[in-house]
């Protein structure tokens, strides 16, 4: 039986969907919070879709790594990436190479570990998001505050 009531877009959706048009997209936040669910919404899918990747899948590792990524996808999701040893050099790499064709948005735990010493990592895209704020402040990686979205 279909939902009646699919559950609304969450407020951030629009502005990650605006930031993909401009530059890569680090989601970062606690476990549960819905980062992989407003990805696989961002990407009109579900875990199933050719473009969706879970680094804790070892097939979708090998695909990754072999950059074996559908050709006509305009946007790829790179899930739990940071649990790769080489992520940064990786992502920042295939970014740069295939930015005019290509989409990034990763996500991954609080864990990613964007900051280093009080300063942003080096190479690290994007906009912070707490999920505090109305407006999100144009500094780097996006980042879903400790309780669930709406």
């Amino acid at each position: 039986m279909e939902n009646a009531n699919p559950r609304p877009e969450r407020y951030l959706t629009p502005f990650i969907r605006a930031d993909l048009e401009e530059k890569m997209v680090l989601l970062s936040g606690p476990r549960q919070v819905g980062k992989t669910t407003l990805a696989l919404r961002l990407l009109g899918g579900d875990e199933t879709h050719p473009a969706y990747f879970n680094w804790d899948y070892e097939k979708d590792q090998r695909r990754l790594l072999k950059e074996e990524f559908p050709p006509e996808a305009k946007l790829l999701v790179f899930d739990e990436i940071h649990k790769f040893r080489r992520w940064r050099n990786w992502l920042k790499g295939l970014y740069d190479k295939t930015k005019s064709r290509r989409r990034y948005l990763s996500t991954g735990s609080a864990r990613l570990d964007l900051y280093r010493n009080g300063t942003l990592a080096r190479g690290a895209p994007g906009l912070i998001y707490t999920g505090e704020e109305e407006t999100p402040q144009p500094v780097v990686p996006i980042f879903i505050g400790c309780t669930p979205l709406p």
